[in-house]
C-alpha cells in the first residue's frame, strides 16, 4: 500500500491501532482520510473478526418487454443484456388507461396537472397471479397484501431454494424493500374491503417474507427510496457481522401500479418523455420507470466455503449515509456520495484504484449522471482507461416515434427500489461469464462529463472484463442513491474458484453408483410435480448434480417424495409425506462400494485379529468376494455371529456419520446394545467390538448345551401359559421369556426341545410362532482395559427398561446376557419422551420395524439401511441403503450432506433446472372503486369524464383565452364538451357564467343531462362544498 502517511491502518474488527503497520493509501487530494483496515486483528483482540458476505443464492423477476413470453429470471436477464434485448412497451391498459391520461401538448411541456408525460415504461407479466396456498396464505391475506409482498414472498422462496441452505425455523435474517401500496391506496377507500387483514401494513413488507417461510432471524422492512435494497444489503451485512443471525435474505420489489406516482414524477421533472434511461448520453432528460423483483441469499464467507455453497460474488464491504442539507432533497451530492465509498472501502483492505469496473446508479439525469460520473472519475483514477456503466441503460425496445418512423433503442427504466439488486444480477454474471453487456441508448457523450481527464468508457459492445489483481477476482465498486439524500457504495469481488470436489463416498473403481433423488416442495401438490420435472431430467443429464442440487434443495421443504436411479432406471416416487437371519453376504456391497463403511469394517477387523488372533473377514469371507462365509453353512456359531453383527452395525453407523446423520436417541435391543456402547458415546469402537465377542464366547456354552430361540406373536401371558404347559411335560427352568419386543410379541429362549414343543402348542392355538434360525463372566476384563463413561447421546435401555443416565459396567452386560430384554418399556419411554421421532433400525434386516410401527404408530417412520434380498433379487444393499436416506429426508430430516454423497465436481453451471412449479391463481389487487373506474375508464375526449377538474395548468391549450388578464374557459371549450358527450346538434345555447381556469387547484366541474337539456356547473374557486353554480345550458340532439 502506498499513499500519504495522513491515515492509519486500523483493525477490521475493533480499531485496535497497537502496533499495525502505519502505511495507508489516500486516494486523491482531499481532506477526507481513506482508512484500509486489515481483515482481522493481530494484535491478540478478542472481539469478532471481520468477515467477508458472499452471495449464495440469487433469485429475479425482471421485465422482458416483446423480447420474451415471460419475465426475465437471473439467468435469462444476462443473456438478454448481452442481446440488446427488448423492455420498453406502453403502459398496460390494467394499470390504467394511458390514452386518457396523456395529450401531445402536455408530452412536450411535461407541465400539465393531472396528466402524466410519457406513455412507456418496463412492466412485470401477470402480476396479479399468485400462488397463496402453496405458502398458506389466506384467499382474504392474498387480496388485500401489497403486490410487492406477494412477489417478495415468491422471489425470496425462489432465492433459498438456489441457495439449497436450510432456512426453515433457523436464524434468517429477512431485509425487504418494496412498493407498500395495498389495495386500498392503489384503488381509493372502499369499506366493504376492510376485513380485519393485517396484511396490508407497510411493516409486513418484511414480516410476511419472515412469516410465510419461517425465517426466525431479524425482520426489517427499509425504505429510501432508489438505494432501498443496497440499504438492505448494508443492514443484513452488518448483521451477520455482529453475529445476530447466520445467513440473512435481501430483497427488492418496484412495481408502478399507483397512478398518484406518475402524476407525482412528472410534475417533479424527473420522467423522461419518451418514457427511457439514457445514462451518460448528452440527449439524457431523465429517467423511465421499470418494475422488478429481485431476492439475494447472503452468508459470511467462511460458512459458505464451508458448507460448498454456489458462491456468486463476495461483498468485501458496504458503507451508507446521508447527504443532509448540503443541496436539496432530490438534487445528488457529489461529497457525500464520496463518503460513502470511502466508508466502503475502508473495510476492504483493497484501494478505489484496484477496481476494475464501476456500476453506477446513473440514471440518466441531466444533473444526476454528471455529478456522479465525474466524482467516480476524480476517486477511482489511475493509470489506464476506468470502465463504467449503468443496468439502467441495458435493456431496450424497438418504439415508434412521434413521426411514425421506427427507431431502434435500447435502454432499461429506473428500477428504483430494485435499482441495486438488479445491478447485483448484472455484476454477479459478469464474474460467471467474463463478458461486460453493452450500455446501450449511448449515441453522444455527456460534454459535463470529464471524459477524457477520469479516461472514462463506457462499453457499448460487449467485451472481456479484465482483471487486475494478481488473485484473479475481478473487483467491481457499486453506488446508489435515493432520491431523499440517502447514499450507499458496495465494493464486491469476484468469487474464490469453486472447489471441485470427487466424492469419496464411493470407492474409485466402482461405476454403477445409484442416485437419490429428492422431490421436495411446499405442498403435496408441488412436491409432485418437482418430481415430474425430475423424470424428464434424468435421461441424458448429470444424475450426481441432480442428486446433490435436488437434495440440498430439500432441506427446508416440508413435502417430500424419493427415487433412486441405478443402471438407467429410476424406481417410483413414493408418496409424499409430512431376530436377524444371517447372510454370508451381508455388507459385502457396502464394503465393495462405500468408502467409510470399507474403512470402519478393515478397522474393526484389526480390532478383532488382535482380540482372537485371526481375521474376523478372512476367516468367514465376510464382507469380501470369498466363499468362505458359504462353508459355514445357513447357520452360524454364535460367537461369529455377535462380533460379526457389531461390526455391521459400528460400519453402519459409522457410514451414516460420513454422511452427516447422527441420532439423537439411541437404544439397544438384546445384543445390540454392544454397538449402542459406542453409538451413544459412552465407549470406543474397539471396547463395543470386544464386548461382544467376550458376549459370544459366554453364549457359545447356551449353544453346546443345545439353547435356541423362538418368535410368538402373542402377549407375556400367553407365551407365559405355553411355557407352563411345556414345563408339565418336559421339566421347569428350561424355557423363559428372552425378549419382550411388543404387548404382541415375545421372543422365548431355552433348551432346544423345550423350544419345539413350545412352538408346536402356539401354532396349535393359532398363534404365530416360528424357531429362530441362529446357533445362536468374560465382560471384565473388557473393562478393565478401556474407558467408559455415561452416554453422550441421550439412550434408553432394554435391560431397565428406562432412560439411562449412569455409567455403563461389566455388571450391567453380563446381566444383559442372562435378564430378559425390556424392550416394550424402552420403547414406550422412548415414544414418550420424544412422540414424533424417526426410528432407525441399525442391522442386516429390518426385523424390529414391524414392533417398533405397533408401539409409535403406523405413521411414524421406520427405516433401515439394509435389507435382505430375495435370490432373484440379487444384491440390493446399495439400493437398500439409499432408500434408506430417501426415507430420512422425506420424514423431514436434513442431515444427509448431498455434497459428501455426490461431490461437486460434476457440477453443471449451464444446465437451466426447470423454475419451482407454482400454480397461480389470479387475484385481484384492486377494489372497484370510483378512482380505479377514472383510471381505467374509455374517454370521449379530454373535456368529457366524470370527476372532470379544469385549470390552465391541466388544460395549457386552454390558457390563451384570457378576458381582463384573466384565463378563462372559452365558448368553444363548452361546446367541444358537448359535442363529446354525443351531441349532433346544439340549440338554445345559453352562456350564463364565466369558468375562471387561474385557480392553482383545478376545479371540479359536473356535467349533467336531463332529457335533452345538457348543463355544466363548476365549483367554487376557494371553497368546494358551496353550491356549484352553472355555466352553460343547452338542448342536445
Amino acid at each position: 500500500m502506498d499513499g500519504p502517511p495522513d491515515a492509519r491502518t486500523v483493525d477490521a474488527a475493533c480499531g485496535c491501532t497497537q502496533g499495525g503497520d502505519s502505511r495507508v493509501g489516500n486516494v486523491v487530494n482531499t481532506p477526507t482520510r481513506f482508512v484500509l483496515l486489515r481483515p482481522s486483528c493481530q494484535n491478540g483482540c478478542r472481539r469478532r473478526k471481520w468477515c467477508y458476505m458472499d452471495t449464495v443464492g440469487i433469485a429475479a423477476e425482471l421485465p422482458s418487454g416483446t423480447w420474451s413470453k415471460m419475465n426475465l429470471n437471473y439467468k435469462s436477464f444476462f443473456e438478454f443484456l448481452l442481446q440488446k434485448g427488448e423492455s420498453y412497451e406502453q403502459i398496460p391498459t390494467e394499470r390504467f388507461n394511458i390514452h386518457t391520461l396523456i395529450q401531445p401538448s402536455v408530452r412536450l411541456r411535461g407541465d400539465a396537472l393531472g396528466h402524466i408525460i410519457t406513455d412507456t415504461g418496463a412492466f412485470l407479466k401477470e402480476i396479479e397471479r399468485f400462488d397463496y396456498l402453496e405458502f398458506g396464505v389466506t384467499s382474504k391475506d392474498a387480496r388485500l397484501m401489497p403486490l410487492s409482498t406477494r412477489k417478495l414472498i415468491e422471489t425470496t422462496f425462489v432465492s433459498l431454494i438456489d441457495s439449497g441452505i436450510d432456512y426453515r425455523g433457523k436464524n434468517i435474517g429477512c431485509y425487504m424493500a418494496g412498493v407498500a401500496h395495498d389495495m386500498f391506496s392503489v384503488s381509493g377507500h372502499d369499506d366493504a374491503e376492510a376485513r380485519g387483514s393485517f396484511a396490508c401494513a407497510p411493516a409486513m413488507i418484511a414480516n410476511r417474507v419472515s412469516y410465510h417461510l419461517d425465517l426466525r432471524g431479524p425482520s426489517v422492512p427499509i425504505d429510501t427510496a432508489c438505494s432501498s435494497s443496497l440499504y438492505a444489503t448494508h443492514l443484513a451485512v452488518q448483521a451477520l457481522r455482529a453475529g445476530e443471525c447466520e445467513a440473512a435474505v435481501v430483497g427488492g420489489c418496484q412495481l408502478n401500479h399507483r397512478f398518484t406516482e406518475w402524476l407525482t414524477y412528472t410534475q417533479g421533472g424527473i420522467l423522461s418523455a419518451d418514457g427511457k434511461c439514457k445514462p451518460f448520453d448528452a440527449q439524457a432528460d431523465g429517467f423511465g420507470r421499470s418494475e422488478g423483483v429481485v431476492s439475494i441469499v447472503l452468508k459470511p464467507l467462511d460458512a459458505a466455503l464451508r458448507d460448498n455453497d454456489k458462491i456468486y460474488a463476495t461483498i468485501l464491504g458496504t458503507g451508507v449515509n446521508s447527504s443532509g442539507s448540503l443541496a436539496p432533497v432530490n438534487a445528488p451530492v457529489a461529497a457525500a456520495q464520496q463518503d460513502a465509498m470511502l466508508r466502503a472501502f475502508a473495510q476492504t483492505g483493497r484501494l478505489p484504484r484496484d477496481v476494475d469496473y464501476v456500476e453506477l446508479h446513473a440514471t440518466g439525469t441531466a444533473q444526476g449522471d454528471p455529478t456522479e460520473a465525474n466524482w467516480v472519475g476524480a476517486r477511482f483514477k489511475r493509470d489506464g482507461e476506468l470502465l463504467i456503466g449503468s443496468v439502467k441503460g441495458n435493456i431496450g425496445c424497438v418504439l415508434p416515434d412521434r413521426d411514425n418512423a421506427m427507431t431502434l433503442t435500447t435502454g432499461h427504466s429506473h428500477l428504483e427500489i430494485t435499482a441495486f439488486l438488479a445491478s447485483i444480477c448484472k455484476v454477479c454474471s459478469i464474474f460467471e461469464s467474463g463478458l461486460i453487456p453493452p450500455n446501450v441508448n449511448f449515441n453522444c457523450p455527456n460534454p459535463a462529463i470529464k471524459w477524457h481527464e477520469y479516461q472514462l468508457r463506457v462499453p457499448t459492445e460487449v467485451e472481456p472484463l479484465r482483471c487486475r489483481s494478481a488473485s484473479g477476482r475481478p473487483l467491481v465498486a457499486m453506488t446508489s442513491s435515493g432520491i431523499g439524500g440517502a447514499n450507499g457504495h458496495c465494493a464486491i469481488e469476484g468469487p474464490p474458484s469453486a472447489a471441485r470436489i470427487p466424492t469419496t463416498f464411493w470407492r474409485a473403481d466402482i461405476t454403477a453408483v445409484p442416485s437419490l433423488l429428492i422431490a421436495s416442495g411446499l405442498s403435496p401438490r408441488s412436491a409432485t410435480a418437482v418430481g415430474d420435472d425430475l423424470k424428464a431430467l434424468v435421461p441424458g443429464h448429470n444424475l450426481r448434480f441432480l442428486s446433490r442440487t435436488y437434495g440440498r434443495r430439500a432441506r427446508s421443504m416440508i413435502w417430500r417424495s424419493f427415487a433412486v436411479a441405478m443402471d438407467g432406471a429410476l424406481s417410483k416416487f413414493s408418496e409424499p409425506v409430512l431376530t436377524p437371519k444371517n447372510e454370508p453376504t451381508m455388507g459385502r456391497e457396502l464394503f465393495g462400494a462405500c468408502t467409510a463403511f470399507r474403512e470402519s469394517i478393515l478397522e474393526l477387523d484389526e480390532i478383532y485379529r488382535a482380540a482372537v488372533g485371526q481375521s474376523l473377514i478372512e476367516f468367514t469371507g465376510l464382507f469380501n468376494t470369498s466363499s468362505v462365509a458359504d462353508s459355514l453353512g445357513a447357520t452360524w456359531p454364535i460367537a461369529i455371529t455377535l462380533p460379526a453383527l457389531t461390526m455391521l452395525q459400528l460400519a453402519l453407523v459409522d457410514l451414516l456419520a460420513s454422511l452427516g446423520v447422527k441420532p439423537g436417541v439411541v437404544m439397544g435391543h438384546s445384543a445390540g446394545e454392544t454397538a449402542m456402547l459406542s453409538a451413544s458415546g459412552a465407549g470406543s469402537k474397539a471396547m463395543a467390538l470386544e464386548l461382544a465377542i467376550a458376549r459370544g464366547k459366554a453364549m457359545s456354552y447356551a449353544e453346546d448345551a443345545k439353547g435356541t430361540m423362538a418368535a410368538l406373536s402373542c402377549s407375556s401371558d400367553n407365551a407365559q401359559k405355553i411355557i407352563d404347559e411345556v414345563a408339565k411335560e418336559l421339566g421347569e427352568g428350561l424355557l423363559e421369556i428372552g425378549c419382550f419386543n411388543t404387548p404382541t410379541a415375545v421372543t422365548l429362549s431355552g433348551l432346544e426341545t423345550h423350544i419345539d414343543l413350545a412352538v408346536a402348542k402356539a401354532q396349535a392355538s393359532d398363534i404365530f410362532a416360528r424357531k429362530l434360525r441362529t446357533r445362536v463372566p468374560a465382560c471384565r476384563d473388557v473393562f478393565a482395559r478401556y474407558d467408559v463413561g455415561r452416554p453422550i447421546v441421550e439412550t434408553y435401555s432394554t435391560k431397565t427398561g428406562t432412560f439411562l443416565d449412569v455409567a455403563f459396567d461389566a455388571q450391567y452386560f453380563w446381566d444383559n446376557t442372562r435378564g430378559p430384554v425390556l424392550f416394550t418399556d424402552a420403547m414406550q419411554a422412548a415414544v414418550a419422551a420424544h412422540p414424533n421421532a424417526t426410528f432407525l433400525e441399525i442391522g442386516p434386516h429390518p426385523v424390529l420395524t414391524s414392533y417398533i410401527t405397533s408401539m409409535a404408530g403406523k405413521s411414524a417412520t421406520v427405516a433401515c439401511p439394509l435389507r435382505r434380498s430375495k435370490p432373484a433379487e440379487g444384491s440390493v444393499e446399495v439400493f437398500e441403503f439409499m432408500q434408506c436416506l430417501g426415507k430420512l429426508i422425506a420424514a423431514g430430516h436434513n442431515c444427509v450432506q448431498f455434497d459428501i454423497l455426490c461431490g461437486t465436481e460434476d457440477d453443471d453451471a449451464d444446465l437451466s433446472l426447470p423454475p419451482f412449479p407454482f400454480a397461480r391463481k389470479e387475484v385481484p389487487y384492486l377494489a372497484s372503486t370510483a378512482e380505479v373506474a377514472r383510471q381505467r375508464q374509455h374517454r370521449n375526449g379530454p373535456l368529457n369524464y366524470p370527476q372532470l377538474q379544469i385549470n390552465v395548468k391541466m388544460f395549457p391549450g386552454l390558457a390563451d383565452h384570457v378576458i381582463n388578464g384573466e384565463p378563462i374557459m372559452p365558448a368553444a371549450g363548452f361546446i367541444e364538451m358537448a359535442l363529446e358527450f354525443g351531441a349532433r346538434k346544439l340549440f338554445n345555447v345559453e352562456f350564463i357564467s364565466i369558468l375562471p381556469l387561474s385557480s392553482d387547484r383545478p376545479i371540479p366541474v359536473d356535467v349533467k343531462l336531463e332529457g335533452p337539456r345538457w348543463s355544466v356547473h363548476s365549483a367554487s374557486s376557494t371553497d368546494f362544498t358551496k353550491t356549484w353554480p352553472i355555466k352553460v345550458n343547452t338542448n342536445l340532439m
